[in-house]
């Protein structure tokens, strides 16, 4: 799998799980489990398991697929409110194949925005950090992204978007 699009799988659990914080913080401590087992022609089949917990300002969530021939595939990730208006999340991932991806990093406020900063690392050994701002003005809004691969690569992009 491509660096991209581990990016975008592992952020949008990360995201997932933030988004469970909207709630999670104001409700008491609850655990949902689910198991499921699907079994076709030709011995194949797989036994899913997924279990949340959200409450006391952190979701967690995790998942997992068995093969019938003894494969396994599974993701978590975790986000906690930091008590300082900052969250903290974390994710991976790990293909039946054995490879896998993680990422971690904080979302925060800034006085005129909000702001994130990210690793992600892969199977191979890859890394990535990045970092986003988002300022907002009268005019409109400023992005500004950068990023610095495991190698020292590095990568900046400022976008401005005007209000019409």
């Amino acid at each position: 799998m491509s660096l991209p699009r581990t990016k975008a799988a592992l952020g949008l659990a990360a995201v997932a799980a933030l988004l469970a914080l909207t709630t999670a913080e104001a409700a008491q401590a609850q655990t949902r489990n689910r198991t499921t087992s699907v079994q076709g022609a030709y011995g194949r089949g797989v036994t899913a398991t997924r279990s949340s917990t959200r409450g006391g300002g952190t979701a967690s969530a995790t998942a997992s697929r068995t093969y019938n021939n003894g494969a396994t595939a599974s993701r978590s990730a975790t986000a906690t409110a930091n008590g300082d208006g900052s969250a903290s999340y974390s994710a991976s991932r790990t293909g039946a194949a054995g490879g896998s991806q993680s990422t971690w990093g904080t979302v925060y406020a800034t006085d005129d925005g909000h702001a994130r900063q990210s690793t992600y690392t892969t199977a191979n050994g890859g890394s990535l950090n990045t970092s986003r701002d988002v300022s907002y003005t009268e005019e409109g809004k400023v992005v500004t992204r950068s990023a610095t691969t495991g190698n020292g690569s590095t990568a900046s992009s400022t976008r401005t978007v005007t209000y019409p």
